[in-house]
């Protein structure tokens, strides 16, 4: 989306799938999470639930079905017509589902004028500094675990 400058025009055959954790609320979900088809059965449990936000011309749906993060895969595979690349993503419900094909794109919506953003390096020793990772490493040590030289 980096390329996207002043109005974000989303035109018909656009889609946007944007996943991202619930910043620790996941952790506190009342439902367990499922397990999927993997490689190994060690891997296939799905984890804790994510929202995925698609932004494409169909408006106003929420879908209430599990799709797992291979899902984006899965439209990629349909939709160039690509083998799976793994018993997870072959098994993975298409998130194209929550598109509609059958009615012309709603290509009216409103446009937004965003204003440009120019990010600034990070600040001599700021949060990440040198000595905090020292810090870090010597707690580590002292605490018994056995770190590379």
């Amino acid at each position: 989306m980096g390329g996207y400058r002043g109005a974000v025009d989303i035109t018909r055959r656009d889609l946007i799938a944007s996943t991202a954790p619930a910043l620790g609320a996941a952790a506190l979900a009342h439902v367990a999470p499922g397990t999927a088809p993997d490689s190994s059965p060690a891997w296939g449990l799905r984890g804790f639930r994510v929202p995925c936000l698609v932004i494409s011309p169909r408006r106003g749906y929420v879908a209430h079905n599990t799709y797992d993060h291979t899902s984006v895969l899965k439209l990629i595979e349909w939709r160039w017509n690509l083998a799976s690349l793994t018993p997870r993503d072959a098994a993975a419900r298409n998130i194209a589902e929550v598109l509609d094909f059958s009615r012309p794109a709603t290509l009216a919506a409103p446009r937004y004028q965003l204003p440009p953003f120019v990010g600034l390096p990070c600040p001599v020793g700021g949060f990440a500094d040198y000595e905090d990772w020292l810090a870090l490493r010597d707690l580590a040590v002292s605490t018994g675990w056995s770190l590379p030289a």
